[in-house]
């Protein structure tokens, strides 16, 4: 069961008591550490090492905010808590990008189960139905494996966020021309579904769900598409084929965001990593 919070206006003093009712303890010999936000959650592990640290959320997260608010103007925030990871997302200004709204944001996300590393990121997210990252491995992006004592990762969390802006217009720079550019159908199939030297066809779920978002998102499926289109799209594993007859163009703008809608509801890291993806085939 997960314990997600809204998305609501910024107060710091009310993020930090929220941040405060988490509790780690730790049973050495059952591997279990236990989550307590309101209520309790449990998330057991197997360390990879004998010095597997559980980070202090609560420490590391307030030094994050706080840090971030110097160069971020902080009009928002979102705390998540979910099985064994934690999240904290800051949102700053919206920027107008393609017509779409979005807000500038830093992301720091940890877990007490050991199914994440430590990372920080800083992207865009769009205020559409459901909410995106849009995020890029540059800039101040930090990552560090629990293997240090907590001590060790908030010194290592104190670097200087003073390009954080740079971050947002680089990434604002790659999307925006995206509108105004035409991708083939089957080169994003290419890109995704990618076949591997014996044969076999890598991450077919994701193309598939990506095609049918064509058809169905609220927000950026396609416009009267011909009856060639939604008989391509829905046609499953045939969408693997190189068979021209299923190509179409694409606007790539609507391409990238019918892509990353398949990872809104997923933590940083994944959207992170889906995000870079799909840019890599359209930029």
């Amino acid at each position: 069961m997960n314990k997600r919070a809204s998305i609501e206006t910024f107060n710091a003093q009310d993020i930090i008591n929220k941040l405060g009712t988490i509790r780690v303890t730790e049973n050495p010999i059952k591997r279990t550490v236990n989550t307590y936000i309101n209520d309790v959650r449990t998330a057991s592990y197997t360390p990879k090492s004998k010095n597997y640290q559980v980070v202090d959320f609560a420490s590391v997260g307030q030094q994050f905010m706080d840090q971030v608010g110097q160069v971020l103007d902080i009009k928002k925030a979102k705390l998540d808590l979910y099985s064994g990871v934690q999240e904290l997302r800051l949102m700053g200004d919206d920027v107008t990008i393609n017509g779409d709204t979005y807000s500038n944001m830093a992301c720091i996300m940890s877990s007490t189960d050991g199914t994440r590393t430590l990372r920080v990121a800083f992207g865009l997210i769009r205020w559409i139905c459901s909410n995106g990252l849009i995020s890029q491995q540059f800039g101040e992006n930090f990552k560090v494996r629990h293997l240090k004592s907590n001590d060790q990762v908030l010194k290592a969390l104190d670097f200087q966020f003073g390009n954080i802006n740079q971050v947002f217009d680089h990434i604002n720079g790659m999307i925006e021309p995206l509108a105004t550019k035409t991708v083939k159908f089957s080169d994003i199939r290419d890109g995704i579904a990618e076949t591997t030297k014996d044969g076999k066809i890598k991450n077919q779920k994701k193309f598939i769900n990506f095609a049918s978002k064509l058809l169905n998102s609220k927000s950026d499926r396609l416009k009267n598409p011909t009856a060639q289109q939604v008989k391509a799209l829905q046609s499953g594993q045939a969408l693997l084929t190189t068979n021209k007859k299923f190509d179409m163009d694409l606007n790539a703008y609507q391409a990238f965001q019918c892509y990353t809608e398949i990872f809104r509801s997923q933590d940083m890291g994944e959207l992170q990593k889906e995000t870079d993806r799909i840019l890599d085939i359209l930029v």
